[in-house]
């Protein structure tokens, strides 16, 4: 006998049916994306924090260093009544991500005559110190790019005479650092020129974007 294969008529019950499996059959390609974006996003908003707060605490390691070497001109100046010009240093490898080796017995280094040597025998930046023609102001510079973007990022610190008087540096023109300070009166940030302080050349360097 001939084998008969029976079909459900197609009626309103059927479309149904047929209508829904192809929902559930769709569904999954929607339901795919939502599960592979809700891992993704979050990963990609964890490596752009940690990007974010490495560069800043590479931020708070230029402040650190360029405070140091103030407060060493100072004590320099206690015992020969003048500041020490220093010349860029390190004067040798790129300034990049990549840290740039210190050497404290390198003859080229004009800051062993401060005593500067960061921790751990390393930098993110080169720096310089400037002194006016008297000896009685300076200003020291750091020329870095620690977010590798090869373009060059300029912080100092600038240490007036007691005129006032600083000494003007052409990658620092402003006669100041930016420093961002908080209003008490309405709790607003306020970004101003200062002078005593380590911080960025102008308002961009510093602020870091991806």
């Amino acid at each position: 006998m001939e084998n008969i294969h029976y079909t459900e008529p197609y009626n309103d019950h059927t479309r149904k049916n047929g209508v829904r499996k192809l929902l559930n059959q769709g569904s999954v390609i929607p339901v795919t994306i939502v599960i592979a974006l809700m891992v993704v996003i979050p990963v990609g908003l964890a490596i752009s924090q940690y990007l974010l707060l490495k560069l800043r605490g590479k931020n708070s390691e230029i402040i650190a260093v360029l405070e140091y070497i103030a407060t060493a001109e100072e004590e320099y100046f206690l015992r020969r009544g003048s500041y020490l010009q220093v010349h860029t240093y390190p004067n040798s490898g790129i300034v990049g991500k990549q840290v740039i080796f210190w050497d404290s017995s390198d003859t080229n280094n004009g800051f062993r005559g401060l005593g500067v040597h960061p921790q751990g025998g390393k930098t993110q930046c080169q720096y310089s110190v400037k002194v006016s023609p008297k000896g009685d102001a300076f200003t020291v510079l750091a020329t870095c790019d620690v977010d590798g973007d090869d373009e060059k990022a300029y912080y100092a610190y600038f240490k007036p005479n007691l005129e006032g008087m600083v000494v003007l540096h052409d990658k620092c023109a402003d006669g100041g650092v930016w420093v961002t300070t908080i209003n008490p009166s309405d709790r607003k940030q306020e970004t101003s020129i200062a002078i005593g302080k380590a911080g960025p050349c102008n308002q961009i360097f510093g602020k870091f974007v991806f």
